[in-house]
């Protein structure tokens, strides 16, 4: 029997391991690449650990430590495939199915340190992890895999030389042993310290939270936990608790009862230095009674909340696998706490009065269920393709013997309760590929959605979002591949136009308009084609899963980046890969009321005559069918250059919207104020129209550029120097120009483009002068529009050359702004 497969230049001792014996592996030197080893005897109850001491290691190397199945591609870490999960060294991040997010944060490790892997408990439908450093635990996890077959010891390595003395499960005798009682067992980051002279946890930074977690759940011996309260503001603040799972749910629960997250404030001044709050769990009777009963298997509980040990606040809660494990939640102003797990009295929880709480949780699990159902007659799909309703997915698989594209569709649409479905590719050869998007029933199943009309798809070989049959878009997406989530999510629902979100692995990759006035025909799709070989997805549908919160705008992991970048989180810098043509950045989420404004770096260029980045503000696709109107424009852009003396490098450039009527939805198409930001000073405003689904920050970088840098300290602007004749002005003639194109329309005439923005020192002037009609806006000197400063439909754009002759032919006045000339005005920012 094979013990190992190895890929890579990775040298390794291969004999079968003893009790006690520490193998060799070492990375050679100059290998950049992953490198691969994985041990092919999977954990078990019996052997659930092994670990690796760091002997020597390059400045820049990378280890990874994990668990993985045997269809792990080789080149691939632990963690960043699915139902595999995986630590890195460097940075301390812990990823599980690509997901990184958790309780708390990991800490990296280096020469010397012993870093372990432990299986915690082996699940019906997933198991539970912890990492552990020096014998210390500093991170938990789900591993959503339920073949134990499955349960592999993983390593990858980069940038040799590397130099490890692995423990295998089968070499270890004394599996570590961590428990609730030994407060340094309990996970912190860097950012606490544990004092044991005053038995005290103290945060040393100045975040404003931190989280510190038991390293294992409650459980019948350890049921409740309490929190001695250290220190809490003038204003009453003190320190919060929570009980959590290990890390979030796969899928998100649908049901409201499953909770992977459970917090409890008390900031209403009543408690005070000394005082307790706790969490505790009870246990159901008839559960216990069971023969086979298991404190960890998901199953209602009754939690509780205790104040100076009483009971202040109790409901039932439904479990989940692997149990709740108690968090402490220190603050900026309430740094201090001690954690009681063994004095503390357990409350005796009565059940009497829960009997009809209880009756209703059942009933509520039981109406999730029927929701969650899916008959075989809900799907409308090509016979070839083999289908298996699961609890929660649906295995789609193409037989190698089926050549051609098969579809199949969901006939459940997406709404904006039930906005999302993901599939997860398990079996997909190179030669075969994947399409994933939204289509109404008359979709062909031969065909692959976003290639036909009123249809987006996101296809996996060439990585390209589609929208009626066409591709283009600064943004054009991303390949996905065995091992990877593809998700699509119904972002903004419209009368006629809506927007769909791509995500691979967690992260935006692209959007695209859908162009479909029946919300009914909303149809989740996907198409599957073998080229001879088998291909095997789990789908998991919109009533099947919850869609996620919107992504954080601040965290450039959300944003739209091009393969391979890198991201300097300390600096919120980005690194793209050498690119021969421009490359866009942009934004997971529309601009909206709470996110109106958004800036980059001007960076540091070599050569004066380097085109610096393009800054702007997109639709999610282009319109389709083209706008010819100055007021509806698919992107709205500035841009200069090293020579131009309207920016230089630091300079902080950006773009934000002010919404004008509070009462139409924020994602509808609207009228606007648009303004542009030089060091967030207003320097430029225009009215346009703001499409439906919103417009999306995005940068562009020339080939010549290979970084940029986001701030995201003015993301909000509440205050404008608008005045309010500036504001009127500018609206009474955008709506005069209106109805200037509509006239024009009407005779079958062209729409002459305009340049449309304005100074403030322009506007401030002519919103005091009475005589000021329209007619000034077409007369507006062009010194007052930046060099590069655009707006224009991308039909405009590619046609441009082809309306060279035309005697309305668009095209671009082209200025530059001098400092001399413009007068700024600052906003207030929030």
């Amino acid at each position: 029997m094979t013990l190992y497969r190895c890929a890579g230049d990775i040298v390794f001792d291969d004999s079968v391991p003893h009790s006690g014996q520490i193998s060799s592996v070492i990375l050679k030197n100059l290998s950049e690449t992953c490198n691969f080893l994985q041990y092919l005897k999977p954990l078990s109850y019996d052997h659930p650990y092994f670990c690796a001491q760091i002997r020597s290691l390059a400045n820049n190397s990378k280890i990874t430590l994990g668990i993985a199945g045997p269809d792990i591609s080789e080149g691939t870490h632990p963690g960043n495939w699915n139902n595999t999960v995986g630590y890195h060294s460097d940075s301390g991040r812990c990823y599980t199915s690509h997901r990184e997010i958790a309780n708390t944060k990991g800490e990296g490790f280096g020469i010397g340190d012993i870093f372990g892997v432990q299986v915690t408990h082996f699940g019906s439908s997933k198991c539970t992890v912890v990492f552990s450093k020096n014998g210390r635990p500093v991170a938990t996890r789900f591993l959503f895999e339920s073949d134990p077959n499955n349960l592999l010891p993983t390593i990858s390595l980069e940038n040799g030389p590397v130099d490890l003395g692995l423990m295998w499960p089968d070499a270890v005798s004394d599996v570590p042993v961590f428990n609730m009682t030994d407060m340094n067992h309990w996970i912190t980051s860097s950012d606490v310290i544990y004092d044991t002279c005053t038995n005290m946890f103290i945060i040393k930074s100045v975040e404003e939270e931190v989280t510190i977690q038991s390293p294992v759940p409650l459980s019948p011996a350890l049921s409740h936990f309490e929190v001695i309260i250290r220190e809490c503001s003038d204003k009453g603040v003190v320190p919060s608790i929570a009980i959590s799972s290990c890390s979030p749910i796969k899928p998100a629960p649908t049901n409201n009862l499953l909770r992977d997250y459970l917090r409890w404030n008390a900031n209403d001044g009543y408690l005070k230095v000394g005082h307790r709050l706790g969490w505790g769990i009870c246990y159901l009777p008839y559960e216990k009674e069971k023969d086979d009963f298991d404190p960890l298997c998901q199953q209602l509980v009754i939690c509780y909340v205790t104040i100076n040990t009483m009971i202040a606040h109790k409901q039932i809660i439904l479990q989940p696998e692997g149990g709740f494990y108690p968090l402490v939640i220190l603050k900026n102003t309430a740094s201090k706490a001690s954690i009681d797990v063994t004095s503390n009295p357990c409350p005796v929880v009565k059940m009497n009065d829960m009997e009809n709480h209880l009756l209703d949780a059942t009933e509520a699990l039981s109406n999730d269920q029927m929701t969650r159902d899916i008959p075989r007659s809900m799907f409308r799909t090509s016979e070839s393709i083999d289908i298996e309703v699961r609890q929660d997915m649906c295995r789609l698989t193409l037989p190698a013997n089926m050549m051609g594209i098969h579809a199949i569709q969901f006939l459940k649409p997406l709404t904006v309760v039930q906005s999302n479905f993901f599939i997860e590719l398990q079996c997909l050869n190179e030669d075969s590929f994947i399409g994933i998007g939204v289509a109404d029933n008359n979709l062909p199943l031969k065909k692959q959605p976003g290639k036909v009309k009123n249809s987006v798809g996101w296809l996996s070989r060439d990585g390209k979002l589609y929208f009626n049959g066409r591709n283009d878009s600064y943004v054009t997406g991303e390949r996905y591949f065995a091992g990877d989530t593809a998700e699509v999510r119904l972002e903004y629902v419209g009368k006629n136009t809506s927007v769909v979100v791509f995500n691979k692995n967690n992260r935006t990759v692209g959007c695209r308009y859908l162009n479909q006035s029946n919300h009914s025909k909303f149809l989740p799709t996907v198409s599957l084609c073998g080229n001879g070989y088998k291909v095997v997805v789990d789908v998991c549908w919109q009533n099947q899963n919850t869609a996620p919160p919107k992504p954080a705008i601040d965290n450039l992991e959300n944003w739209c980046l091009p393969p391979g970048s890198v991201i300097d989180y300390n600096k919120d810098i980005i690194h793209v890969r050498h690119h021969s043509s421009p490359v866009a950045i942009q934004s997971p989420v529309s601009l909206n009321q709470e996110f109106n404004h958004f800036e980059i770096v001007m960076p540091h260029t070599s050569s004066i005559s380097t085109v610096l980045p393009i800054i702007g503000l997109t639709t999610p696709s282009p319109f389709d069918p083209p706008s010819v109107s100055n007021f509806k424009q698919d992107i709205i852009r500035f841009s200069g250059f090293n020579n131009d003396k309207s920016v230089k490098e630091g300079d902080r450039v950006g773009w934000g919207l002010l919404y004008l009527d509070t009462s139409i939805d924020v994602s509808d198409e609207q009228l606007v104020i648009c303004y542009l930001t030089i060091n967030r000073d207003v320097q430029l405003a225009r009215v346009i129209y703001q499409p439906d689904g919103g417009f999306y920050p995005i940068v562009i970088l020339p080939p010549a550029l290979n970084m940029i840098q986001l701030d995201f300290s003015a993301t909000i602007i509440r205050e404008h120097p608008f005045t309010n004749d500036m504001l009127e002005l500018m609206i009474a003639e955008a709506l005069q120009l209106l109805e200037k194109e509509d006239e024009l329309l009407a005779q079958g005439a062209d729409i002459e483009p305009l340049n449309l923005f304005r100074s403030l020192q322009d506007l401030e002037t002519k919103s005091k002068s009475p005589e000021h009609t329209s007619k000034s806006i077409l007369k507006s000197d062009s010194s007052s529009l930046s060099n590069g400063l655009s707006a224009q439909t991308k039909s405009q754009e590619s046609t441009k050359k082809k309306k060279k002759k035309s005697k309305h032919k668009r095209s671009h006045s082209k200025g530059s702004i001098h400092k001399d000339e413009v007068q700024s005005k600052s906003c207030n920012i929030l």
